[in-house]
């Protein structure tokens, strides 16, 4: 049986920010980095379950909209985060990388 502690839901804050027209998904962003986005989605994942963690809650800070086809970029980012011990970047992010870092597939 499961504790109270590891069925509690988690939040994972995803910042929002551009280069050109491509967005660069950011979990658990710096000060820095959450001053140049230009959104924040707060998904809760109930872990509660045996299988994979579910989305049971977004929240959008601040005003304005966030197109549809990017909120299920950010959901799917956030679902895959949550599943590994491993640092996820998004396919945005990690294009920016390659350059300076060997990235494992």
């Amino acid at each position: 049986r499961r504790s109270w502690v590891e069925n509690a839901p988690v939040v994972v804050t995803v910042s929002l920010l551009r280069m050109g027209k491509m967005p660069i998904l950011i979990v658990d962003a710096t000060a820095e980095e959450e001053a140049c986005a230009f959104a924040q989605i707060h998904v809760v994942l109930d872990r509660s379950r045996d299988a994979e963690p579910t989305i049971c809650a977004l929240h959008k800070a601040g005003g304005g909209a966030v197109p549809f086809a990017l909120l299920q970029q950010v959901t799917s980012f956030c679902l895959e985060a949550s599943g590994s011990s491993r640092i996820v970047v998004s396919e945005s992010m990690h294009h920016l990388l390659q350059d300076n870092f060997i990235i494992q597939q």
